[in-house]
């Protein structure tokens, strides 16, 4: 019952936000809007929120973390071997490792980590930890995605570089990351808090984020453009699936990791390939539909690994 509890909430909205996109009761610039506002306001509040108010979590944000990066790093090099493998070409094969290791950690995680996490004795502290957790990883993410983009297409160039940063440096889930770490810091050394208006509004703003997100995540998975789904993609999805989570629980088994950590670790090395993998395979001349293809098949294949994960590890 705890898993259907933990799962069914976030799949049902993805449900709901396909259902409505389906039938047309959400058009492209409905979702557009939805998707900017989530982007842009709702999902930067929350983070704001749950880092800066984040408590006695640096220590197992730091061994969350070195999981997390040190899974993410052997699943690109067995990505980086199966393709070979398969003998993909070079754009094939930046994406293939692309979508084999760039999880949903805002949309998916975020709500899945609260959820699964809510009835133990690390409610107050999972949250915290998964959001400071994601704030690096996510900038791992975009350096190394893009990164091996520009080297399959021979990119790499002094210009190329200053765009990445660019984008980095303007991205509201890193800022929000960059602001709630700063306030954090600013609280425990000087006894700062943030005042109640502050607090209640951008706590008002992060309550819609999540389920706005989910229903994003729903219509985007119904209108991104799945074309020759093949076996690729199918591994793919079961890399980012089920090698993620069994690199994190062996490497949280070699740092001697704490229930928690690992339990956060493996559900985040777990999560969906990110349906921002797709834009950003398409903006940097990869293979769009077998990102898409990964996308869909690794959202459908979740729903039976985090299911496993939430009742051995959790």
């Amino acid at each position: 019952m705890h898993i259907f509890n933990t799962l069914g909430p976030v799949f049902l909205i993805i449900l709901l936000g396909a259902v409505l996109t389906k039938f047309r009761f959400m058009d492209d610039n409905a979702k557009r809007i939805m998707n900017a506002c989530c982007y842009w306001i709702g999902l930067p509040c929350l983070l704001i929120m749950k880092i800066g108010t984040a408590t006695s979590s640096e220590n197992s944000a730091k061994s969350t973390l070195l999981i997390m990066l040190c899974g993410t790093f052997l699943l690109m090099a067995i990505a980086s071997i199966a393709g070979w493998i398969m003998k993909l070409k070079p754009k094939a094969l930046a994406t293939f490792i692309h979508v084999s290791f760039r999880g949903n950690l805002a949309y998916i995680g975020l709500p899945v980590i609260s959820f699964a996490f809510a009835e133990t004795e690390y409610a107050d502290k999972a949250g915290s930890v998964a959001a400071l957790t994601l704030g690096v990883t996510v900038v791992v993410y975009n350096i190394v995605a893009v990164f091996i983009h520009l080297i399959s297409t021979h990119k790499v160039s002094l210009r190329a570089i200053e765009r990445v940063l660019v984008k980095l440096a303007t991205n509201p889930l890193l800022v929000a990351c960059a602001i709630g770490l700063s306030w954090n810091h600013a609280a425990h050394a000087n006894g700062i808090e943030i005042p109640i208006v502050i607090s209640r509004t951008l706590t008002m703003l992060g309550q819609f984020a999540l389920p706005m997100a989910l229903i994003c995540v729903g219509a985007a998975l119904v209108t991104t453009p799945v074309r020759n789904i093949a076996s690729r993609a199918l591994v793919a999805a079961l890399l980012k699936t089920v090698a993620g989570p069994l690199a994190g629980l062996a490497f949280a088994h070699l740092l001697g990791a704490g229930a928690m950590e690992t339990g956060i670790a493996c559900l985040m090395l777990g999560m969906p390939t990110a349906v921002a993998s797709y834009v950003l395979t398409e903006q940097l001349d990869g293979n769009p539909p077998l990102a898409a293809g990964t996308i869909v098949t690794s959202t459908l294949i979740c729903a039976v690994t985090l299911s496993i994960i939430i009742a051995n590890i959790v």
